[in-house]
């Protein structure tokens, strides 16, 4: 009877196909017996299958008429690559019957429950493994009878293909083994299932280079994709390897980058923002899943949960190398493939003769020992013409040479495998036989960050390195990425605009290590470099530094500053990139490197040098550090003034940056005269109508607003606009600053027109900037601040998501919003700092209603505590506040609870107050997320302020 009715397979059908290891051939026949014996129709291969043979048709036929697999699971049973086959091939067709498996049944004969693999096995009870045959047989009839219907596991419906965002990966080399693998993954991604840590469910693959991590997890996703109906998003290309620690600005860039794309798809190009990302997910509640291919090392708990799926619909799983992922997810750890496997890999593209193989199959297990990319690389080489066989290739690698050695011996810790000697020998050899047109184009990558290419910047590099004709190198570069594509030495992946190139970091470091001195390698290195400068240089003018963000890394790699000036400008010029990409963290980063380089090149008071301080000195005050940076910007602008005199651009750009130190501190008395005397010498020296001499008057006009004189500054800052937008245009960060100021004048004023003046400058800055850039933030804030101080809330949250709550604008945003909330207390005035791009001031305002609100304020974050002091006050107040009104636990008192939280980390970020900032934050979070959910944008703030406190106090 079919229990569903679905009509019978017509073809004879067997209740049991028994699945056992030849080696328990005598126990198999009894429970053959005893099956039958209890009515049960039994398909049991009396044949056998030998090494090197492929699964029989007939089986295959045989096990798909079953309505069910009995697996005599001996300790044999699972070292045999057929019994594997059988064994997942009856999972995946009973699990797309029923969305169980309860189909197949495991009859355990000298192992525990625990040795059952995969664990779904567990699932049905049965007889122990003491109980008799016979016992056993009328168990399994019991089971069949009350839990499995008539339909055969042929009957399963054919794998659906999945929807992949934002595209689906590039078809991999054969799939091979990882069976218990992927059945651990399944088990971990279940709905219900319980992780070992708390939080979400997250399922992490480890494995050290060339495990297969990632053709594993898109095999999962493309054998249960009818599990996610809301999709299969596939995040990738982050850099695990860009250097010890992992950039993780370049991770973010490429997140952020990766969400948009995928919001314009789901909302068919109506929306790009990743809140609109997860609305949409949340509006479907689908389950989904979301895979993070290749997580850097050291993410912290930020960066980590930011890569995780969006909302509570979806399940994360994440390939990495690194242990430090497995303390937040459940880890499933890869390990060399199993023999058989490894022999079916190796030998995927040219079956061994008859005489080898033996041969290929001790190359496989014993000199590759499993290892999946050398596999892969082996299969290549045996595609070409020229291979003189698997016996030949073994005794080639069964005795590395000593480049082989020393290879190894630098990869050492990053191979896996039993001889890394012979998985280096394989990539030395896939490398050294490439085509000409291969080897130089990986040649060229490896020169490269290990991070995605585009193809145009390859063809651009290498007609600059060897003036080859525009069709000529693209034709070279084309067939060479094809030709290491087909070698399995490199894979296209899907861009948000383009097509991407990756090539594996050990074909990277294989690359470097035998072309450490060419000098081709060289030229490629110059080519790049003056490539990656040009680019920087034409986004300059109008900054559009967001175009470039993939190519920073590459120019980063290439860049050696202690080589010579081009290296230098090149690196200071992504300095400044970073800086106008928000980016703080990464650009002092580079602006120490610079600077440590240029001191040990150069000496001390070179200009260059000093130039590279200046920049430095600008990003510390960008990030707070106002007094650190005030002393070294005194320094830097005495040494230009011995070096270049006192009225060199380079000297008075210094000075300006002195003035806005000053104004940092508040003081702004001094600030306008240094300003001043900056102003009349660059008038001088370049023109009334030059855009430094503008900004200039500009910030003159900043610090006598400060000073107490409101309409001077009115009256300047309407001329430096003008001549600004006569200049440059409307569409310009300078003119859009300019503009900025005069709104804060107006607003100061009473004018009305303030509003529409803050929402130009918002809009300009979006479209210039980006939406969530720190100035364009600044400048939400400022709307928020004429129009509805209400949206000051959704300013500083995405700030404290977006960037590091220590940064000194997420205070003054916090104090801001607490402003508005808590207007009877007096309000602190601050000023904003400088962006070192031009050595220039943000723009900034003063005091406006309602009370205590302040347009674009700073405080100087490190030497004075009387701002922090005023918002811890405040947000105490308002947190006792909506305790009497609202009681403890209603969610706007755990979100005031939050701001008490973050200002008290803020107030003293060492020691007992940190302490006392995490357990506050913690409680905070838990109560958000009972309240509101989990995924709500209240709960995701505390917990970002919760993790970053922590990761405080771990660093």
């Amino acid at each position: 009877m079919d229990h569903h009715g679905v009509t019978a397979n017509p073809l004879p059908c067997y209740d049991v196909f028994l699945s056992y290891s030849w080696m328990d051939y005598a126990l198999a026949c009894r429970l053959q017996a005893a099956l039958k014996a209890q009515g049960l129709l039994v398909f049991r291969d009396e044949r056998g299958i030998r090494d090197y043979q492929q699964i029989d048709e007939a089986i295959a036929e045989h096990l798909a008429r079953s309505r069910s697999l009995v697996a005599l699971y001996s300790p044999a049973f699972p070292e045999s690559p057929y019994c594997r086959w059988e064994l997942t091939t009856a999972l995946a067709q009973a699990y797309r019957l029923d969305r169980h498996t309860r189909r197949v049944l495991a009859v355990r004969h000298g192992v525990d429950f625990a040795d059952l693999v995969p664990a779904q096995l567990a699932d049905v009870k049965l007889p122990a493994a003491t109980a008799s045959v016979e016992a056993t047989a009328a168990s399994v009839a019991t089971h069949l009878g009350q839990e499995v219907d008539d339909r055969v596991l042929g009957d399963a419906p054919s794998t659906i293909p999945g929807r992949w965002l934002p595209h689906e990966p590039q078809p991999a080399p054969a799939f091979r083994g990882r069976w218990a693998e992927l059945w651990r993954i399944k088990a971990v991604l279940t709905p219900g299932h319980t992780p070992t840590s708390p939080g979400r469910v997250v399922a992490v693959l480890l494995g050290l280079g060339g495990q297969g991590k990632t053709a594993l997890a898109v095999e999962y996703a493309r054998q249960f994709a009818e599990e996610y109906p809301g999709g299969i998003f596939f995040l990738h290309g982050f850099g695990s390897h860009l250097n010890a620690h992992g950039d993780h600005a370049f991770v973010f860039d490429i997140r952020r980058r990766q969400l948009e794309w995928i919001t314009r798809q789901l909302t068919k190009g109506q929306e790009a923002d990743e809140h609109a990302l997860r609305d949409h997910l949340e509006r479907a509640s689908l389950p989904y899943l979301w895979i993070v291919d290749d997580l850097p090392r050291d993410t912290g708990d930020e960066l980590f949960d930011a890569l995780l799926a969006p909302t509570a619909n979806g399940r994360t799983l994440i390939t990495t190398r690194y242990e430090s992922a497995a303390r937040r997810g459940e880890p499933i750890r890869l390990s060399a493939l199993a023999d058989e496997d490894a022999v079916a890999l190796l030998t995927s593209a040219r079956p061994p003769a008859a005489g080898e193989r033996a041969a290929a199959r001790q190359l496989a297990c014993a000199e590759l020992g499993g290892h999946p990319q050398a596999l892969s690389l082996v299969a290549g080489l045996a595609a070409t013409d020229n291979f003189a066989g698997y016996a030949a290739l073994r005794a080639e690698l069964a005795t590395p040479g000593p480049d082989a050695m020393a290879l190894a011996d630098e990869l050492h810790g990053e191979v896996a495998g039993r001889r890394p000697a012979s998985v280096a020998a394989t990539l030395l050899r896939s490398i050294r036989e490439l085509p000409a047109p291969a080897r130089e184009v990986l040649q060229l990558v490896s020169v490269l960050a290990t991070a995605p290419i585009t193809e145009p910047l390859l063809v651009e590099i290498i007609g600059a390195a060897d003036d080859v004709e525009p069709a000529q190198r693209a034709a070279l570069v084309s067939a060479g990425l094809d030709v290491a594509r087909q070698r399995g030495l490199t894979q296209p992946v899907h861009g948000d605009d383009q097509p991407l190139w990756l090539v594996h970091a050990l074909v990277i470091r294989t690359l470097r290590f035998i072309d450490l001195a060419d000098e081709r390698r060289q030229r490629f290195r110059w080519a790049a470099l003056e490539i990656l400068t040009r680019r920087l240089d034409d986004s300059r003018p109008r900054l559009r530094y967001a175009r470039l963000e993939r190519d920073l890394p590459h120019l980063r790699e290439v860049a050696r500053p202690e080589q010579g000036t081009g290296d230098r400008y090149a690196l200071n010029e992504a300095g400044r990139a970073y800086v106008e990409l928000g980016d703080l963290a990464r650009a002092e980063e580079v602006f120490a490197r610079l600077a440590a380089a240029c001191r040990a090149t150069l000496g001390d008071d070179d200009p260059s040098t000093l130039a590279v301080l200046v920049g430095l000195a600008a990003t510390m005050d960008l990030r707070g550090r106002h007094r650190q940076a005030i002393e070294l910007k005194v320094r830097i602008h005495a040494a230009l003034a011995r070096v270049l005199g006192s009225h060199d651009p380079a000297t008075l750009t210094a000075l300006h940056n002195v003035a806005v130190g000053h104004l940092n501190l508040r003081e702004p008395a001094a600030a306008a005269e240094l300003f001043r005397t900056v102003y009349r010498a660059r008038r001088r020296l370049l023109s009334v109508h030059n855009a430094d001499t503008l900004v200039s008057l500009g910030d003159y006009a900043t610090a006598v607003a400060r000073a107490g004189r409101p309409r001077l500054a009115h009256r300047l800052r309407s001329v430096v606009h003008e001549r600004m937008q006569r200049l440059r245009g409307d569409d310009d960060v300078l003119t859009l600053e300019a503009l900025n100021n005069l709104g804060a004048s107006q607003h100061k004023a009473g004018e009305v027109a303030a509003a529409a003046t803050f929402e130009a400058v918002y809009a300009g800055r979006v479209r210039l900037l980006g939406p969530t850039h720190p100035e364009t933030l600044s400048a939400a804030e400022n709307v928020a601040i004429v129009t509805d101080p209400a949206r000051l809330h959704t300013v500083y949250a995405t700030r404290v998501l977006e960037h590091d709550p220590a940064d000194p604008h997420v205070l003054a945003t916090l104090h801001n919003l607490l402003a508005d909330l808590a207007p009877e207390l007096p309000t602190m005035d601050g000023p904003v700092p400088e962006l070192p791009a031009e050595g220039r001031p943000a723009p900034d305002g003063p005091a406006a209603p309602p009370p205590g609100l302040l347009l674009d304020p700073l405080e100087d974050f490190d030497a004075n505590t009387d701002y922090r002091v005023a918002v811890f006050t405040r947000a105490h107040v308002v947190h006792e506040e909506r305790v009497r009104r609202l009681g403890a636990e209603d969610a706007e008192t755990l979100l005031a609870l939050c701001y008490v939280g973050h200002a008290s980390a803020l107030l003293g970020q060492v020691g007992h107050q940190l302490e006392a900032a995490l357990d506050i934050l913690t409680d905070a979070a838990a109560g958000l997320r009972e309240a509101r959910g989990a995924n709500h944008p209240q709960a995701r703030l505390a917990d970002r302020l919760r993790d970053w406190v922590d990761d405080q106090l771990d660093g």
